[in-house]
């Protein structure tokens, strides 16, 4: 659940796992829930850095040979206030993975196939060409818009400037984006991901989210700004900008 290598804030975790096929590990499936409690003050604004907002937990193994991890479930109900329902969450992530992997495996079985490379690059040069034929239907060129938003306190201006080209599409966030001593900063991992979710809804919406589509939709915010917050910056609130 690290915001900054996760989806921005403690409280929504993400679980990964692996799929084996005769041995061969062949993909992943990874799904994230939002945690109702994670320790610390709880969700909303007041912390003023990470370490107020709850428990944060790295990339570690959580079951071994499908078993928890004692040391890690010890450590998980520790640290909140409701570990019966934090254990059941993360073990419903683990339950939506393990049915993803029995049908991807059951469709391997269907189609005789040993692993999802050339399937994989199939629908990647499809998802690549879809886009480039989308963004070349738009209108070449530079565009800018400015948003004032009430934030916490005093209010501030964002920037943004789209500039649209080559079969690419750049933005370019800006502004008055001075870090927050409030938790309304955002991890970039998740600037991105609301940046670009809002050109695809627009831009080649048909066409599947992935590497591939998602490469043609490039990103930036200035490091250390509030757009692109820095380690331990106060991320619990991050949605509202």
């Amino acid at each position: 659940n690290d915001p900054w290598i996760g989806t921005g804030h403690l409280n929504d975790f993400c679980v990964v796992t692996p799929v084996f096929r005769h041995g061969r590990l062949i993909g992943f499936f990874a799904s994230t829930s939002h945690i109702v409690d994670v320790g610390g003050q709880g969700i909303g604004f007041d912390g003023r850095d990470v370490f107020h907002e709850g428990i944060r937990i790295p990339v570690l193994r959580f079951l071994r040979q499908g078993r928890p991890d004692a040391h890690v479930e010890q450590i998980l109900r520790a640290n909140v206030r409701f570990p019966d329902q934090l254990m059941g969450e993360l073990f419903a992530l683990v339950a939506a993975n393990a049915g993803g992997c029995r049908a991807l495996l059951r469709m391997c079985d269907e189609f005789a196939l040993e692993d999802l490379g050339p399937l994989a690059a199939f629908i990647f040069e499809r998802s690549a060409a879809g886009m480039r034929a989308a963004i070349a239907s738009l209108p070449e060129g530079c565009f800018d818009t400015t948003m004032r938003t009430d934030l916490v306190g005093e209010p501030i201006e964002v920037t943004a400037s789209m500039v649209v080209k080559d079969g690419t599409i750049s933005l370019d966030l800006g502004g008055e984006l001075a870090p927050h001593p409030r938790g309304v900063n955002v991890p970039f991992c998740y600037t991105e991901a609301y940046a670009a979710f809002g050109v695809r809804c627009v831009v080649g919406p048909d066409i599947p989210n992935n590497a591939a589509s998602l490469d043609a939709v490039r990103i930036s915010a200035p490091e250390g700004s509030i757009l692109n917050a820095r380690f331990p910056a106060p991320v619990a609130s991050r949605h509202i900008l």
